[in-house]
Order: structure tokens, then C-alpha cells, then sequence
């Protein structure tokens, strides 16, 4: 019963993540349509979590930590302004302009990009003979595949605005065919920054394995 456990573990994990990227998404949303700027929601954030995570950090390793090196404080500060500061502002860029829900699915893009980036260097190596390379090459596909279909096809609105009833045909369909124009643009705009988002993320995470 306890290697059952031991072996759900990682999957309970991985679930509760996923429920909490959701919920950030969409508090992140609303927060940023109330007018919040961008730098400034990153600057509360970043500070926030030094205040809490700094004091652990320090007694919990502070006897088994290396030694700060000029060196691994360069690597850090690439880290921290590459994985951090504009990674988290691309995606605020990518949320204001898409969806929570969109911004939340794109986000699966980062283990792809991440895996694809490692494939030239050797960290990552793919046998299609196996059922472990056959398995990355079918989940990198299913990712792409979703991220360009969410970003590609546009369904119909699940609800009809009675706002343009009273107004002439000729007046409505002017004012949709601009408000379309907008939100094709802006969406466009959404998608161009959530994937420089995802490519910065991803070069933080193989960056970190120096």
C-alpha cells in the first residue's frame, strides 16, 4: 500500500500544479484587466517570494550549499532575469491579450521547446525503437498540434450579444467587422508573446543545467 503511494505521488503532484497554474491564470487575468502594469505586478511578485523562500533557503542549505562564486552569481543573475523577470512578463503580455484558459494550455508548450533545445546539445536522447523515444515523439506532437490548434481555429461564440439589435445592419456589421479586426490583432499579439515566453522559459530551464 505505501509503494502504491510512493509511486502515485509524483502524478498527485503534477495535478495539484496544474490546478494551481489554472487559478493563477486566471487571477492574473483579472488583475491585469483592473489596469495593473506589468513591471510592477512582476517587481510585488519577485519581492514576495524572496521575503518567504530567502529565510529557507539560507538555514536549510546553508551547510551543504557551494561556495558563491563570481561565476555561479553571473549564472544566477542570467537565470534570474532570463527565467524570471522576462519570461514572467512576456506571459502577463501573452494573458492580457489571449485567455486564462488559452495562456494555461500554451504553458504545456515548455516541456516540448525545453526537450527540442536539449536534443542538439545530447542532454536528451530519443531511440524510436523504444516505447520511451516513441512516447516523447507522440507527447512533443500532441503538444504542438494543440498549441497550433488553439492558436490557428477560432469556433463561434457560445453567446449571442443582443447589443447590436437596435442598431442598423449596416452599423453592425461595420462595428463587428472592427471589433474583429481588434481581437484578431490583439490575439495575435497575445500569441507572439506567449511563445517568446515559452522559449525564454524553456532556455532558463536548460540554461540551469550548468
Amino acid at each position: 500500500m505505501r509503494s502504491t503511494c510512493d509511486e502515485w505521488k509524483p502524478f498527485i503532484v503534477m495535478i495539484a500544479i496544474d490546478f494551481s497554474f489554472a487559478a493563477v491564470n486566471i487571477l492574473l487575468k483579472k488583475v491585469l484587466e483592473e489596469g495593473m502594469n506589468h513591471l510592477v505586478f512582476i517587481t510585488y511578485r519577485l519581492s514576495i517570494a524572496t521575503i518567504f523562500i530567502a529565510p529557507i533557503g539560507y538555514f536549510r542549505e546553508r551547510n551543504d550549499r557551494p561556495r558563491l562564486t563570481f561565476r555561479i552569481l553571473c549564472y544566477l543573475f542570467c537565470s534570474a532575469i532570463v527565467g524570471a523577470s522576462v519570461t514572467q512578463y512576456f506571459f502577463l503580455l501573452g494573458i492580457q491579450y489571449t485567455s486564462a484558459t488559452f495562456s494555461c494550455a500554451f504553458i504545456n508548450m515548455v516541456p516540448v521547446v525545453t526537450f527540442m533545445m536539449a536534443l542538439p546539445f545530447g542532454l536528451e536522447t530519443v531511440k524510436i525503437k523504444s516505447k520511451s523515444g516513441r512516447a516523447k515523439i507522440l507527447g512533443s506532437l500532441v503538444c504542438i498540434g494543440g498549441a497550433l490548434m488553439l492558436t490557428l481555429y477560432k469556433g463561434k461564440p457560445l453567446f449571442n450579444f443582443s447589443h447590436y439589435e437596435s442598431v442598423s445592419p449596416v452599423a453592425k456589421s461595420s462595428e463587428v467587422n472592427l471589433a474583429s479586426t481588434r481581437t484578431t490583432g490583439k490575439w495575435t499579439i497575445g500569441v507572439i508573446a506567449l511563445a517568446l515566453g515559452t522559449i525564454f522559459w524553456s532556455s532558463c530551464l536548460f540554461y540551469s543545467q550548468k
